[in-house]
């Protein structure tokens, strides 16, 4: 009888194991996907799409001028866990995008809004709450280029967040 008893409690101790792992896998958002984009000049563009597996809103990660959009990965996460679809970017001529860095600096404004485009047409991403982030000359640049595009209406009451870190000295 003990030893059914002791059966009995391993059983139960496995099935709420079980259970529970379900439950935290069913809450936890999906994993990245890394996305292909072709810019207006046919050249690669390469990000990864972090969804929060609901609806909410959206923003851009943009690295700065030594790094890649890898450099994002955990905070994207974080993004995505609290309910933020997130896609950072790999600027062209950095990490897996095409491209030269030269041409980076006049083509900057044209790729950053086919990185909007993509999220906006992202399902349940929230199109008029979108923020933007970006480390270094990116923070400022991707402001600029997605107001000059269009995209971003800065004459709202409530412009879109942003957050521009300080340019790094590595």
């Amino acid at each position: 009888m003990k030893q059914l008893r002791n059966w009995l409690v391993l059983a139960v101790l496995i099935s709420s194991t079980v259970a529970g792992a379900t439950r935290a896998q069913q809450s936890q958002p999906p994993g990245p996907r890394m996305v292909d984009l072709k810019s207006t000049d046919g050249t690669l563009l390469k990000a990864t799409y972090f969804s929060a597996g609901k609806p909410g809103p959206g923003v851009l990660l943009f690295h700065q001028a030594n790094r890649t959009r890898t450099s994002w990965d955990g905070v994207a996460r974080q993004l995505a866990a609290a309910g933020i679809n997130t896609v950072a970017v790999d600027g062209r001529g950095h990490g897996e995008s095409s491209g030269t860095r030269e041409d980076a600096i006049k083509k900057t404004p044209a790729d950053m809004e086919i990185f909007f485009q993509f999220l906006i047409s992202q399902p349940g991403v929230q199109r008029d709450v979108i923020g933007l982030a970006g480390a270094g000359s990116y923070g400022p640049i991707s402001v600029t280029a997605l107001h000059a595009a269009g995209s971003l209406d800065t004459t709202k009451p409530d412009p879109a967040p942003t957050v521009s870190c300080a340019p790094s000295t590595s």
